[in-house]
C-alpha cells in the first residue's frame, strides 16, 4: 500500500473505513425468547470433529425478552440462558437452562418485569397504593443478578457473571443454578467485570469499582489459586481475594464505564475511556424513570488514558499514557516485546453505539431498514497501541519511542509524566486466504518467524468455528515449507488457559515437531472446558 494511501486510511474513522451494507437480512429470529433444553440432545454434524477434541463448550447470553405484557428494551437485558455443547469422540450433544437468578424468579412469579436491567426500568407494582408506588421511585435500585454475560472461573468453581456485584455459581455439567455470590462480602468493591484473566499459577484477576468519601476508584482484584481442601467443598469460596491496586478516576465526578481490561505477562492495563457515568444522574436515574444506559454519555473531550500496573507488585506506573478518544469493549491480545507492551483491541470512535443495540433496532426488517441501522453504527475494528515501558527523566521529549520492527504505532513523551500513544489501525490479514481474512480478526502475522497468532470475534456456531480452524491448519501446513513448519506453532482461540508469552512461543518454535503433530499431542494432554462471552460488537 502506498504511503499516502496508508496515511489516508489511518486517519479515517472506524465508521468510514467499513463498507456500506446492502440488503442485509433481519436479525429478528436471533433475538427472540427461546425454550430451555435441560436434557442433552444429539446434534447434526457437518464434516467431522477430530476425536482428540473432548470437553464442554459453555456459552451464556440473553434468552428471554418478555414477562407477561412487559417487554425488555435492550439486547443486554434478556434473562440469562446457559448453553453447553459437550464434545466427545467426534460427536456433540447440546443442552441449555435458564439461570434461576433472583431476577428471573421474581419476574416469573409476578409475570412482569420486576427488576430493572441495563436498558429497561421496572415499573412499580400496580397492586400497590398510589402512595406506595410514588415512594418506590425514591428507593435505592437493587442491582440485578441476571448474569447473562460470561462463564468465569474462580478457585476451581464455575460462575456466570454480569457487571454488578453479584455472580451465580453453576454446575458446568448440568447447568444447575447454585448460590448467589456477592463480591462486596469479600472485598470492598461495588461491582466487577464479567471478563477476568487467569495466570499460569491459577490465580484470577479482575477489576471492580468502589466509591465513597475519598472518591471513585477502579480496583484491580486478585483471587488466589484453589486450595486442595476447597476442591471437596461444594460452596462458593472467594476467600483470599484482595485489591492489589486502586486507581483513582481521572475525572472524579465522571468515572468511566469499562467492560474488560488488558493483561500481559507482567502488567495489567486499565483503559479509562471517555464513556462517562454521571454520578448525579446515577443517584437520580430511578426517580427520573431512566434506565442505566441513559446515564452513560460519550464525552470525547476527555480522551483515553491507559493506566499501567505491575500485576505482581500492584505498583502503578507514574507515567500516564494518553491517547485520542476511543471506545472498546473487548481486547484481542497483549504481550511484552523488548521493553514495549503491545496491545491489540477492537476499537471504535464513538461510544454512543452501546445504546443503539435495542431490540427494536435488532428486529428491523430485512433490506433498507436493517441497512440504515447497520450503516449508522460505529464499527469496532482491530487497533494496535504500543506503550514504552522504560520511560524516565532521561527519555527525550517529542520523539517517537517505538522502535519495534514494522510497527506503525507511535508513542511520544510530551511532559515528564505523560506519554501520548498513537494507534496503528492497519492490522493486515493479506497473507491469509480471502474468505478467512474477511471473517477473522488477525492481530499478529509473522510468517517469517514461523508464528501465527489468531483470534476470531465472530458469533459463529461452535461447529463452524471448529471447521474454520481445521481449514486454517490445513492451509497453514500446506503453505509453509518443512523448515518453516518445524519452527511454527499455530495457537488458536479455542485452546483453554491463558495466552502463551512470546518467550514461550519462541521456545516452542525451536521444536522439530510439525504443527499438527504438536497440536494433537497438546490436546491429548489438555482436555478442554471452554467458555466465551455473549456480546460480539
Amino acid at each position: 500500500m502506498p504511503a499516502t494511501t496508508e496515511q489516508y486510511t489511518h486517519n479515517l474513522s472506524s465508521r468510514e473505513r467499513c463498507p456500506k451494507a446492502d440488503d442485509l437480512e433481519s436479525l429478528e429470529h436471533l433475538v427472540q425468547s427461546g425454550e430451555e433444553t435441560p436434557e442433552p440432545i444429539p446434534t447434526t454434524i457437518k464434516g467431522s470433529i477430530p476425536t482428540w477434541i473432548n470437553g464442554s463448550f459453555l456459552r451464556n447470553g440473553p434468552g428471554k425478552f418478555e414477562f407477561g405484557e412487559d417487554k425488555y428494551i435492550h439486547w443486554f437485558d434478556g434473562m440469562a440462558m446457559m448453553h453447553r455443547f459437550h464434545i466427545r469422540d467426534g460427536s456433540v450433544t447440546y443442552s441449555s437452562r435458564f439461570l434461576r437468578s433472583d431476577s428471573y424468579v421474581q419476574n416469573l412469579e409476578k409475570n412482569r418485569i420486576v427488576v430493572s436491567e441495563f436498558g429497561t426500568v421496572a415499573s412499580p407494582d400496580p397492586c400497590q397504593s398510589i402512595f406506595a408506588r410514588f415512594f418506590s421511585y425514591f428507593q435505592t435500585p437493587q442491582p440485578t443478578d441476571n448474569a447473562n454475560v460470561n462463564f468465569v472461573k474462580y478457585k476451581g468453581d464455575y460462575y456466570v457473571s454480569t457487571e454488578t456485584n453479584y455472580m451465580r455459581r453453576v454446575d458446568p455439567q448440568s447447568l444447575e443454578t447454585k448460590e448467589k455470590v456477592d463480591w462486596s462480602q469479600y472485598i470492598a468493591v461495588n461491582s466487577a467485570t464479567a471478563h477476568p484473566h487467569y495466570d499460569r499459577e491459577g490465580a484470577t484477576y479482575n477489576m471492580g469499582n468502589s466509591y465513597g468519601r475519598n472518591g471513585f476508584f477502579y480496583n484491580i482484584i486478585r483471587v488466589p489459586p484453589p486450595e486442595d481442601k476447597s476442591a471437596v467443598e461444594d460452596s462458593a469460596d472467594l476467600r483470599g481475594a484482595e485489591v492489589i491496586c486502586s486507581i483513582p478516576a481521572d475525572e472524579p465526578r465522571k468515572p468511566s464505564y469499562y467492560h474488560s481490561f488488558v493483561m500481559s505477562e507482567n502488567y495489567i492495563v486499565f483503559i479509562e475511556q471517555p464513556i462517562k457515568l454521571n454520578l448525579l444522574k446515577f443517584m437520580l436515574y430511578k426517580i427520573q424513570g431512566k434506565s442505566f444506559h441513559n446515564i452513560l454519555s460519550w464525552e470525547p473531550q476527555y480522551g483515553t488514558v491507559f493506566h499501567l500496573v505491575h500485576r505482581r507488585t500492584g505498583k502503578k506506573s507514574p507515567v500516564k499514557y494518553r491517547a485520542a478518544p476511543m471506545f472498546t469493549l473487548h481486547q484481542i491480545n497483549a504481550y511484552e516485546d523488548n521493553g514495549f507492551l503491545v496491545m491489540d483491541m477492537c476499537c471504535g470512535d464513538d461510544g454512543v453505539v452501546i445504546g443503539e443495540f435495542t431490540l427494536e433496532n435488532l428486529r428491523r426488517e430485512s433490506g433498507q431498514a436493517m441497512d440504515e441501522f447497520y450503516n449508522s453504527l460505529c464499527r469496532n475494528l482491530p487497533r494496535r497501541y504500543v506503550l514504552p515501558l522504560n520511560v524516565d527523566e532521561n527519555t527525550p521529549l517529542d520523539e517517537n519511542l517505538i522502535t519495534l520492527h514494522d510497527c506503525k504505532a507511535t508513542a511520544m513523551k510530551t511532559n515528564p509524566e505523560e506519554v501520548k500513544a498513537e494507534k496503528c489501525s492497519r492490522v493486515s490479514a493479506a497473507c491469509l486466504p480471502a474468505r478467512v481474512a474477511e471473517n477473522t480478526y488477525w492481530w499478529e502475522t509473522l510468517i517469517r518467524c514461523g508464528v501465527i497468532l489468531a483470534c476470531t470475534r465472530l458469533s459463529l456456531s461452535l461447529l463452524l468455528r471448529l471447521e474454520l480452524q481445521r481449514k486454517m491448519m490445513e492451509w497453514f501446513c500446506q503453505s509453509l515449507s518443512l523448515l518453516e513448519r518445524r519452527k511454527a506453532l499455530f495457537y488458536s482461540f479455542w485452546m483453554p488457559g491463558p495466552s502463551l508469552s512470546w518467550a514461550e512461543l519462541r521456545s516452542l518454535s525451536t521444536s522439530h515437531v510439525a504443527p499438527m503433530e504438536y497440536l494433537t499431542r497438546w490436546a491429548d494432554q489438555h482436555p478442554a472446558i471452554l467458555s466465551t462471552g455473549c456480546h460480539y460488537l
